[in-house]
């Protein structure tokens, strides 16, 4: 009886488990890590009078992925700051792919923090992409927000651009541009293949082995 049970539950059991997918967890496409630098320094985001400073990270994904969360570790003064994330191809090129941030700060001293957003469904294709902050004229203050520098897990490369310029500056392995980022997302689900005819032969096969010893020993 043991036997016949225990081949009725191995023959349940593998078709149940080929049958069945495992559910896909959220993951760091990047993480540099948190930066160590000075808080009260930094590379500055300007607005007034048109005059801006954007500032970019790499990053390369193998496969599908969403993308649901997108941060940057800034310090901040003023009391509320906007800013834009973007994502663009390897050359630079739009996707499409973009969202505004509002950050509050009620303190009266410089503060650094993760900042960004979240609960996003960006769909992105296996390639090679730069995650861009921007600020086009959100009215921010001058120099009430900065970028900290020295990120312990730097991206592989790093990119600015000014108002003056017609393209991204581009450094890999910066350490003067090192500044922090976040990405995180999950895969995308893949339709799961047929089972093979043999294989649920197989496991159905074991289940009908295990009926005919049961009618045997009857």
């Amino acid at each position: 009886m043991k036997k016949l049970r225990l081949l009725l539950g191995m023959g349940a059991l593998f078709v149940t488990l080929l049958s069945s997918g495992i559910a896909n967890a959220s993951t760091f496409l990047l993480d540099t890590g948190t930066p160590k630098g000075d808080p009260t320094t930094g590379l500055a985001f300007y607005s007034n009078n048109g005059v801006y400073q954007w500032m970019a990270a790499q990053f390369s994904l193998n496969a599908d992925y969403n993308i649901s969360t997108i941060e940057t570790y800034i310090s901040i003064a003023a009391s509320e700051n906007v800013f834009d994330i973007s994502i663009y191809d390897d050359k630079f090129n739009p996707t499409g792919l973009s969202g505004k941030v509002s950050i509050k700060h009620n303190g009266p001293n410089r503060t650094a923090k993760w900042a960004g957003v979240k609960n996003l469904d960006w769909n992105l294709g296996p390639g090679t992409y730069w995650v861009a902050f921007e600020n086009p004229n959100h009215g921010m203050a001058a120099g009430e927000m900065y970028f900290i520098m020295g990120a312990p897990k730097p991206a592989k490369g790093y990119a600015k651009k000014d108002n003056w310029d017609s393209v991204w500056d581009v450094k890999t392995l910066s350490k003067d541009w090192n500044f922090g980022v976040r990405i995180e997302g999950e895969p995308v689900p893949v339709a799961a293949n047929p089972i093979p005819p043999t294989v649920v032969l197989f496991g159905s096969g074991m289940v009908g082995m295990a009926a005919l010893v049961r009618r045997k020993k009857r």
